[in-house]
């Protein structure tokens, strides 16, 4: 009984992991056969202090909806910035370097991930509500609307006459 708790233990601390590498050494030699210098290199291998999480909502293929738990360890000041700083580090120490990825910059694949973080992390500072959360019901209703027979919206709207 007591393994499966260190089972459970260590699956949650990966579940919520406070960091991840941007990109790896291997990664970026099987993708590029520019060379890059040892600063950009470096850059390019950093890690953000975000959950990694963030990897699965950048990789979804669709809208990837997120409870109030994934938005409360996804969604820190300390992700916000460390994507900024990661950003600014690429850019600078990649600065005037042949393009790795043809049309691509090099600071691509931690620009994809600040922006799903901005996109997931949007709220309402209102209520509260988050982007996602909202647009996530919102399609869901739309897609329960048209599946139901017959239905059609010009004809179920209401009218004003």
């Amino acid at each position: 009984m007591k393994s499966f708790g260190l089972v459970v233990l260590a699956a949650f601390f990966t579940l919520c992991q406070a960091q991840f590498q941007v990109l790896d050494a291997e990664s970026i030699a099987n993708s590029t056969a520019v060379k890059f210098s040892d600063a950009c290199l470096t850059a390019l291998q950093g890690t953000v202090n975000c959950n990694s999480t963030l990897v699965n909502i950048a990789a979804a293929d669709d809208v990837y909806g997120i409870n109030n738990d994934t938005y409360a360890y996804l969604c820190t000041n300390s992700c916000c910035s460390s994507l900024e700083i990661y950003h600014n580090t690429v850019s600078s120490a990649c600065a005037g370097q042949d393009e790795a990825w043809s049309g691509y910059p090099a600071t691509y694949f931690g620009d994809v991930y600040w922006a799903s973080y901005n996109l997931s992390c949007l709220a309402d500072p209102t209520s509260g509500a988050h982007a996602l959360t909202t647009l996530t019901l919102f399609r869901a209703i739309i897609q329960t609307m048209y599946l139901q027979p017959h239905y059609h919206p010009l004809l179920h709207a209401p009218h004003a006459f």
